[in-house]
């Protein structure tokens, strides 16, 4: 009986969701803009901290012309509070800095909240356009990852309802004596 209690009181513990503030996010990003090329389609995935507003980026994979962007040439940049974004974010290459851009070089930048996956303008510039293109980005989420947490609650949710279930089967059962 004490074990089973304690297992009750650890299940009722575990289920409230974890409150981590160390968010891991993969979005999706498609953006059509003037300009040499008008079509863009990227994916890239941010690590950040709902509560310290500290970002990094962990991955992207997207290029213009020849240039692949990585974590080494492509970097964020928090933004601060914005109107219609709320805490938001620079995404872009780094030829120029994250905030900047310049034409005939193969470089993005667009601000985006991934709290809210809402973007603003997307700008982009090429080798052999001398002047910097502009249009609009749509953003979605491209893959959640669970938290630990989430699969720990989860696996010792199925540990309880599978001992519940073998602990009915071993209960003898009531049988009524016919009088």
């Amino acid at each position: 009986m004490k074990i089973r209690a304690t297992l009750v009181a650890a299940a009722l513990f575990c289920a409230f969701p974890a409150n981590a503030a160390v968010i891991v996010e993969e979005i999706a990003f498609s953006a059509t803009a003037t300009g040499p090329l008008p079509l863009h389609n990227g994916v890239f995935t941010i690590q950040y901290d709902n509560v310290t507003n500290i970002a990094s980026l962990l991955d992207i994979d997207f290029s213009i012309g020849s240039t692949v962007f990585s974590t080494a040439n492509a970097g964020l940049a928090y933004a601060g509070n914005d109107v219609l974004l709320g805490r938001s974010y620079f995404l872009g290459g780094t030829q120029t800095g994250v905030n900047g851009l310049s034409s005939n070089t193969n470089d993005f930048i667009f601000h985006f909240s991934p709290y809210t996956l809402t973007a603003r303008a997307f700008s982009y510039s090429t080798v052999g356009f001398n002047s910097i293109a502009s249009g609009n980005v749509a953003l979605s989420e491209a893959g959640a990852v669970p938290e630990p947490a989430t699969w720990a609650t989860m696996l010792l949710g199925f540990g309880l309802i599978g001992g519940a279930m073998r602990s009915a089967l071993r209960r003898p059962k009531l049988a009524v004596a016919p009088a």
